[in-house]
């Protein structure tokens, strides 16, 4: 007879599971979730597990916000849209099944095996940028995985996302390697440096603008997470290094310089005396124009869940700019959606996530850093794509149930990780990615 115990052990070890394949497959993620949830109902005692659960202010705020998506569902004129925003955001209500089980005893492992998760990844990035592994490989008729374009080698998710997750990780690295070098062992801070320049390199290799801001603006985050006040002493070598390092990068004449390229020379037709909003900046700029009279005329309640694009395309007069509107599928800003969608109301709501996540204060500094910087770096993604869009939301509500969760339902256990559990956890990953790619 399994006793409820097991049963929590047995979903920690799912989630190791899950962070490792979150930048891989979302289809995965399901099922490894599904399976989460039939052990949760299966170990019962509710009250007990999600006790603790409820009190988490991160959860509340979570909570909070969907209810607004559920609220403003009332009056809305695209309900089918309405429908697509809400299956997104319900990554929000899976720290309720989460925090009633998470171990914090796991919170290293999940975080190591997310960074697994994108170093598998990057090397996968690689061979594909090579020419060693084709740019979309099939097997039985059915896709493994298709890269995002020719000047893409992204096998997984789009550049936009890869770029700003490829970041996050590098920060982390280089947070534990700056923070814990004199207690690590040679060959491990060996190992983390040289993934830190590898996964470096391969930022620039794809054409993930975000990327790039979320790669310098978390580098110097990290600083001053790990030097506080001595950071001024270290910030302008700092600098310069990386300013040598992206000058060379950009003369290298690959994908870097193509994209900063093309970001002058778009930005010089939007400020041109015949603006020319023909590019993947202007169509984001022109959105943005064009969502300024809808949010003044809906201020404090904003136009309603899944209302927001149609708005903007119905306010708008100019028909060259129009067409522009009807091209884009989405707002690709994240803090823009809010706010058309809610208002000044639902606005507060969504930063009051963040609010919480930065008001957090565990034992475990190191743990709540990871955190921050996770956040940091989905705030800066979230910019120029969507938070419920594969992989920044499930990413945070992962992150943020792990790493405050004060449970130890598995303290009497064996945690000790083992070469037996590490082909347990290879063999699982294996199994679900086949089902994804199956299904």
């Amino acid at each position: 007879m399994i006793n409820k115990v097991n049963y929590t052990l047995y979903m920690n070890h799912l989630l190791v599971v899950y962070a490792f394949l979150l930048p891989i497959s979302e289809r995965a993620l399901s099922a490894i979730f599904s399976i989460i949830l039939i052990f949760f109902i299966v170990r019962g005692d509710y009250k007990y597990y999600l006790r603790s659960a409820i009190k988490n202010k991160i959860l509340q705020a979570c909570l909070l916000f969907f209810l607004v998506h559920i609220i403003w569902l009332f009056g809305t004129e695209d309900f089918d849209y309405a429908k697509t925003i809400i299956d997104d955001m319900k990554y929000l209500l899976y720290p309720i099944i989460f925090l009633s089980f998470v171990d914090k005893s796991f919170s290293i492992r999940i975080i190591s095996a997310f960074i697994l998760g994108m170093l598998f990844s990057e090397v996968l990035s690689y061979l594909i940028y090579f020419d060693v592994f084709p740019y979309m490989f099939e097997l039985f008729d059915h896709r493994v995985y298709k890269a995002h374009s020719l000047g893409n080698p992204t096998p997984f998710l789009a550049h936009t996302r890869y770029n700003v997750l490829l970041s996050i990780v590098i920060s982390i690295l280089m947070y534990n390697l700056l923070k814990n070098f004199r207690k690590t062992p040679l060959f491990i801070n060996l190992l983390t440096t040289l993934f830190i320049f590898t996964a470096s390199f391969n930022i620039t290799i794809v054409a993930g603008r975000i990327g790039y801001i979320s790669y310098i603006l978390l580098m110097f985050f990290t600083l001053f997470l790990v030097y506080k006040k001595r950071v001024f002493s270290i910030l302008i070598p700092f600098a310069l290094v990386l300013f040598s390092l992206s000058y060379f990068s950009y003369q290298a004449d690959g994908m870097l310089t193509k994209r900063i390229d093309q970001t002058i020379e778009s930005t010089k037709k939007i400020f041109s005396d015949n603006p020319d909003f023909n590019s993947s900046i202007g169509y984001r700029i022109s959105f943005w124009i064009s969502s300024v009279e809808v949010i003044k005329n809906n201020f404090i309640f904003g136009v309603g869940t899944g209302d927001h694009m149609n708005s903007v395309r119905l306010n708008e007069k100019d028909e060259e700019r129009k067409k522009i509107l009807y091209y884009l599928s989405n707002s690709h800003n994240e803090y823009l959606k809010v706010i058309l969608q809610f208002g000044i109301i639902g606005f507060i709501l969504f930063l009051n996530i963040f609010y919480q996540i930065f008001k957090q204060n565990t034992m475990n500094k190191l743990d709540i850093n990871i955190l921050y910087i996770i956040t940091i770096g989905i705030m800066i993604g979230v910019i120029s794509s969507m938070f419920g869009s594969k992989v920044y939301l499930p990413l945070l509500m992962l992150m943020a149930s792990v790493i405050t969760s004060q449970n130890s339902f598995l303290v009497n256990n064996e945690l000790k990780i083992s070469f037996k559990i590490i082909c347990y956890y290879i063999s699982f990953a294996i199994l679900f990615f086949i089902f994804a790619i199956l299904q």
